[in-house]
Formats: structure tokens, sequence, C-alpha cells
């Protein structure tokens, strides 16, 4: 059976993309490691997903799926950062795919003038291609070892098997869609808000009351994964919480030295902010129990100064769209360099992705759901500027709509 000139022009640019970053990954011999990497060194040689932090060995500092997946590999070949790489590699090339059937999938609902539907296969295939080459999506793909590739793989596979579900509505094809967004939740709880525009597009084939039967469902099995996790994080250090860390989040959040982000201008980070008797209170508290000095000093700060607390979430709210001061400050200067240039073209995808969302109407804006509530749930903790970057392959897809919209001249 002949492949579709679509799919063969897609295949090749998922390989040639996979290819090109294997030949730079070549040269590349120093890596970012992050917690989750530490966490599964740490398992490797103790039996124990312990992170050194606050001068203790802290269980559970981060979410256990990429520290899984790395335990996995690094069994297999040996603690390997290219090998790391290599899997972000893979999850981009797969979620390639996944996105190129999601973006068809909403492109034929988006209520367009057939003089742009006539474009509909170039504007998927750029648009993946565009995820594909996104310089900073690739950067942390095969400079860090990080669960990044990861994350825009999950919520990807929800979109991708909720437009699966919607096209033939099974119990069993809404079951997987939970037991997979459970998964995207246990890896980052904020990848949940993908139910938002399962719920609308479920609307607009079932009846409501039917609708939230579904989502009731969805919701249900979909935290069976989570609450295992918990569980067994509480029978190791009795916490009861999916984020151990979220009390300091939420207090990073408040501070306005660093916008409500981990780095302040001057390159320091939260941690500056700390007292010396801070720090002194801090060694005393045993390790599963710190979260709750930084919770108490958020909690301190909401009761004594809402108004920042206010402020500050609009001030992170307006970051995750747009750019904070300290933009780009923990990154090595290479990319520095490119920041200026990077905000020059997302101003322009983010104009254009705008134009698009106003003219195209509902179901644009069910799309648009998922990373806006997305933004809301960092603008009430924290932000930096890879959360905004793992959704911009959504804002191109928009953008690039708008240009052709432009070009066959339907602005009225």
């Amino acid at each position: 059976m002949q492949l579709p000139k679509e799919r063969k022009i897609l295949y090749l640019l998922i390989a040639a993309a996979a290819v090109i970053k294997l030949i730079m990954l070549f040269f590349i011999h120093d890596f970012r490691v992050w917690e989750e990497n530490e966490m599964a060194k740490n398992y490797l040689t103790t039996g124990k997903m312990q992170y050194m932090h606050d001068g203790a060995m802290v269980y559970n500092y981060s979410l256990p799926v990429y520290p899984f997946l790395l335990i996995i590999l690094y069994k297999i070949v040996g603690v390997s950062y290219k090998a790391a790489a290599i899997l972000n590699i893979i999850f981009s090339a797969i979620s390639g795919l996944l996105f190129y059937d999601v973006f068809n999938a909403f492109f034929v609902r988006f209520n367009l003038p057939e003089k742009v539907r006539s474009w509909q296969q170039k504007i998927v295939l750029l648009s993946v291609a565009a995820y594909l080459f996104h310089p900073l999506i690739t950067f942390y793909e095969i400079k860090n070892v990080h669960p990044f590739a990861m994350y825009i793989f999950l919520y990807v596979l929800s979109l991708w098997l909720m437009v699966k579900y919607v096209e033939k509505s099974t119990w069993l094809r809404l079951t997987i869609f939970a037991f997979v967004l459970g998964l995207a939740i246990l890896a980052r709880p904020t990848l949940g808000a993908v139910i938002i525009p399962f719920f609308f597009w479920v609307l607009q084939k079932d009846k409501f009351k039917k609708t939230i039967l579904k989502t009731g469902y969805v919701l249900l099995i979909a935290a069976i994964i989570p609450s295992v996790w918990v569980w067994n994080t509480y029978n190791n250090v009795k916490s009861s919480s999916l984020l151990p860390n979220i009390g300091m989040g939420m207090w990073m959040g408040t501070l306005q030295q660093t916008e409500g982000s981990n780095t302040s201008p001057d390159g320091k980070t939260f941690y500056a902010q700390l007292s010396d008797s801070d720090l002194a209170a801090i060694s005393k508290i045993p390790a599963a129990s710190r979260d709750s000095f930084y919770s108490a000093k958020y909690m301190n700060t909401l009761k004594h100064n809402p108004g920042r607390v206010g402020e500050m979430f609009l001030i992170k709210f307006a970051n995750f769209w747009l750019f904070r001061k300290a933009i780009g400050v923990d990154y090595p200067v290479w990319v520095q360099n490119l920041i200026p240039i990077y905000k020059v073209v997302y101003i322009v995808v983010l104009a254009l992705a705008l134009f698009a969302v106003f003219k195209i109407g509902k179901q644009a804006i069910i799309l648009m759901s998922f990373p806006f509530a997305v933004s809301l749930v960092h603008a009430a903790i924290y932000v930096e500027m890879r959360h905004r970057i793992m959704f911009e392959p959504i804002l191109i897809f928009l953008a690039i709509i708008g240009i052709v919209m432009i070009k066959a001249k339907v602005i009225k």
C-alpha cells in the first residue's frame, strides 16, 4: 500500500530532524543534568530515589516518571547522558507524528474559508517542522538530561487519544485516554489541563449530563496512577503530597527580586532571599518535612501581604506569555545571545496566533484553553521560560494559520 504524499513528507521531516540532532549530539560532551538524573543515579547506587536538597537527601524531590525511565535506560547501557539525549530525540520524533494528527483534527474543526482550507496539509506539515526544528526545544532535547521532551510527548499523546476517542467513542478508548492522562499528571500535574479541551469536544457531541459523566470517569481513572505514587511516598517518608516541594515553589513565586522565578537578574537563585536564621532553621528540620518551612513562609506572606501575592500572580501570568527581566540568565552564553532574536520571533508568533484565535473563534479557543489553564497554574506558583516553550508548537500552528488567512485576504 502506497503512502500518501503528505505522510512521506512527514516521515522525511521526522527522519531528517532526528539525524540532524544525532549529528549535533555527537559533538556534545558537556550536558546539563537536572534533579531527575541525580535521583536515577542515586537509585542505582542506593535503591532509593533521593536527591540532595538543602543539604539533605530528600526522597521524591521530583516526580518519578522520567527518573524511572532513566533508571531503566542506565541499567541497560550504563550511565550515559548521550543515551538519555537519544531517548529525548525518540520522544520528539514520536511527538512529531502525534502533532500531525492532532493539528489535522483541530484544523478540520476550525471555521475557515475555503481559501485557507486548501492549505491544510502545508500548514500542518510546516507546523510539525517548526516543532521538530525549534531551537530551544532542540536545546532541551540534546543538551539537557531533562524531562522536557517527555512532557511534550505526554501532552500531545493525551490530545491524540482525545481525538481518537471523539472519532470513535468507546469505553475502551476513553479508559486508555484516562490512564495516559493519569500518567501525564504523575509526570507533570499541569498537563491534567488536557481535560478542558476534552470536556468541550465531548460536549459538542453529547448532552451536558453525559459529558459530565464521561469527564468524571476520566478524572476518576486518571487519579489512580498519581494516587498509587502518593501512597508509596507516604509509606516511605509519611508525606501525602504529590508535589513534595510545592511549598518551596509557592514561596518562590512571591519573590519580587526573582519575578516569581528561580533566578534574579544578577544570576543569584531564590536561596539568596533566605536569611541566615532561615538557613539555620531549615538545617534543623527533617528532610521529609522541610517543604513545610517554605509553605509557612508563603502563608505568612499571603496573610500579611496579600497584595504582593496578587501582584506577583499578574507578573507571573504576564511572564508566562511574554518575558521576565532575567530571561535566559541561567542559560549558556550562546543561548543568551539568541534571546533577542527569539523575542522578536515569538512576539510575531503570539500576535499571529491571537489573530487566528480571534478570527476562528470557539474551536481555536478550545485548543488554547489548554496552555491558558497551564499559565494560570504557573502564575499561582512560579514561572520559567521553558514552561511556555513547551506549548509553543500550538502557538506556531495557529500563527501559521494566521499568516495564510492574511495571505488569502480573509480579514473582514
